[in-house]
C-alpha cells in the first residue's frame, strides 16, 4: 500500500464519526498485513479517534484468529511502552483470554489497564471471573467502577449465583468513604448501581446485621428516592427505642440547651448526622410491635413509647419527642373493627392526653396523602369523601375512645376546609 493510501486511512480514521466502525471494517479486510504496522501505531497518538479506531481493529483481528494476540506478543516485545501495551489490551474482548493475556506483561500494564478499563461484560463461561474482576477495580483505586460492575453482574451473569456478600460490602463501604473514581463515572448509573447492590446484600440472610445496618446509614439518602428499604436500620427504630431518640435528638436541639452534647462531633459531621437521621425517620412506616398481617402487640407498643418518652423528656426533647411518636403512629393500619387507627393507638391517644402526639398523628396522616390528581371541575369532592370517612369513623368510636374520635373530628374538619379551597379555585378557573 502506498503512502499516499496509507494517509488517507489515517486521515479518514481521524475525523471518523463512527471510529469503532471504521477500525471493525479495516480489522477485517483483505489487507490487514500491509496497514497492520500502521494502524497500530495509534493506540499511542493523542488523536482519541485514531486510538479508538486502533482498539477496534484490534477487536476484529483477535476475533478472526486467537492466536494472533501471540504473534504481536512476538512481534512488538521490546518496542511498545506499558501505555501502548494496556491500551491494545483495552481493545479486546472483557474475558479469560486477556486476564491471562496481561499476566504475560510487565505490571505496569495491567495497572494501566485497570485503571482505564470500561466494560466490565463477561460471557457464561467467564462467570467465575467476576468477583476477582470487582477486586481488581478496587484495588486499582476504581470502587464506583467495581460497584458499576458488581450492578452488570448481579443483571446478567451472577443473576442466579449472586457475588461474594463481604465483597460487595467492602464495595460500598469504599464508595461511601473514600470514591476515587467519582469523577470518571457518570453519575445517572451510580445511584442505580448502588441501589442493586443493597438489594443483593439486603437479600442474604448471612450479613451481619449490624454490618448491613452502617452500610444503610451511609447511603440513607439513596433510599428516601428509590423504591428500597433500609430493613436493618428500619428494623433497628422498630426494637431500640434509644435509636429513635438518638435520632431525634440529632436532628432537634435539646430545648433548653444541653453543655456539651455532641461536642465530640464537627459542625459539617453533625449536619450529615442530621440529615441522615431526618431521612431514616421519614422512612419509617410502620409501628413497632407491627405484624406483617397488619396486627400490632399493644403491650410492646406501649413500652416502646413509654421508653421513648421517658428518654426524651431526659433529654429535653420531650413536646418534639411526642410529635414524633405521633408521626410514627399515623402509619398505623385500621383495626379489627375497620376503622383507623388500630384499637392499640387508640388506647394509646386516650392514656397519654398528648395534644403533641395528636398533632404528630394528624400531621402525618396528610403528609402521606402526597400529591392529588383530579378531573376538570372537580372541585374539592376528594376532600369532602375523605372529610365524611373520618367524620363517619369518629361517631362510631366516640364513646369508647373519645379522645381519639376528637382528633378524627379534627382530621374532617381540615379536610372540609380543603375541599373549600379546591371548590374556590374551581370557580374562580370558570
Amino acid at each position: 500500500m502506498g503512502a499516499l493510501q496509507a494517509s488517507g486511512i489515517e486521515r479518514l480514521a481521524a475525523v471518523a464519526k463512527l471510529p469503532w466502525s471504521v477500525g471493525n471494517s479495516l480489522g477485517n479486510s483483505s489487507f490487514t498485513n500491509k496497514i497492520e504496522g500502521l494502524v497500530l501505531s495509534w493506540l499511542g497518538n493523542e488523536n482519541s479517534s485514531l486510538v479508538q479506531t486502533a482498539k477496534a481493529y484490534v477487536s476484529a483481528r483477535y476475533r478472526q484468529a486467537h492466536e494472533w494476540l501471540a504473534t504481536i506478543r512476538e512481534q512488538y516485545t521490546g518496542t511498545w511502552f506499558d501505555k501502548i501495551w494496556a491500551a491494545f489490551c483495552l481493545g479486546l474482548p472483557f474475558n479469560k483470554a486477556v486476564f491471562d493475556f496481561l499476566e504475560t506483561l510487565a505490571k505496569g500494564v495491567k495497572k494501566h489497564y485497570w485503571e482505564n478499563v470500561k466494560r466490565y461484560y463477561l460471557q457464561d463461561e467467564d462467570a467465575k471471573y467476576a468477583n476477582w474482576v470487582i477486586e481488581q477495580l478496587l484495588a486499582h483505586k476504581r470502587p464506583l467502577a467495581a460497584v458499576n460492575a458488581a450492578a452488570q453482574f448481579l443483571h446478567t451473569i451472577a443473576r442466579e449465583t449472586g457475588l461474594d456478600d463481604d465483597l460487595l460490602a467492602r464495595t460500598l463501604e469504599i464508595v461511601a468513604t473514600d470514591p476515587a473514581d467519582h469523577e470518571t463515572m457518570p453519575r445517572v448509573s451510580i445511584s442505580y448501581d448502588i441501589v442493586r447492590v443493597l438489594r443483593e446484600l439486603q437479600s442474604n440472610l448471612d450479613i451481619d446485621e449490624k454490618r448491613l445496618a452502617r452500610i444503610e446509614w451511609m447511603y440513607v439518602r439513596i433510599f428516601h428516592h428509590n423504591d428500597i428499604q433500609p430493613v436493618a436500620l428500619l428494623k433497628e427504630v422498630m426494637k431500640n427505642p434509644s435509636f429513635f431518640v438518638h435520632l431525634i435528638c440529632l436532628i432537634f436541639k435539646a430545648n433548653p440547651p444541653i453543655e456539651g452534647e455532641f461536642s465530640d462531633l464537627s459542625p459539617e459531621s453533625r449536619r450529615q448526622q442530621a440529615e441522615n437521621a431526618w431521612y431514616l425517620l421519614e422512612l419509617a412506616d410502620q409501628l413497632p410491635g407491627q405484624s406483617d398481617t397488619q396486627e400490632v402487640n399493644a403491650a410492646q407498643l406501649q413500652e416502646w413509647i413509654e421508653k421513648v418518652r421517658e428518654e426524651c423528656a431526659q433529654r429535653n426533647r420531650r413536646v418534639i419527642g411526642d410529635e414524633y411518636i405521633g408521626k410514627l403512629l399515623s402509619h398505623s393500619p385500621s383495626g379489627s373493627d375497620g376503622i383507623w387507627p388500630h384499637e392499640a393507638v387508640r388506647d394509646i391517644i386516650e392514656q397519654y392526653e398528648s395534644r403533641d402526639v395528636e398533632e404528630g398523628i394528624e400531621v402525618g396522616l396528610f403528609n402521606q396523602r402526597g400529591v392529588t390528581s383530579r378531573t376538570l371541575g372537580e372541585g374539592g369532592k376528594q376532600e369532602r369523601e375523605l372529610a365524611e370517612k373520618y367524620r363517619q369513623q369518629a361517631d362510631e368510636i366516640k364513646y369508647m375512645w373519645p379522645r381519639t374520635a376528637a382528633m378524627l373530628g379534627r382530621v374532617a374538619d381540615s379536610y372540609n376546609r380543603f375541599a373549600a379551597r379546591w371548590d374556590l379555585e374551581t370557580e374562580l378557573e370558570d
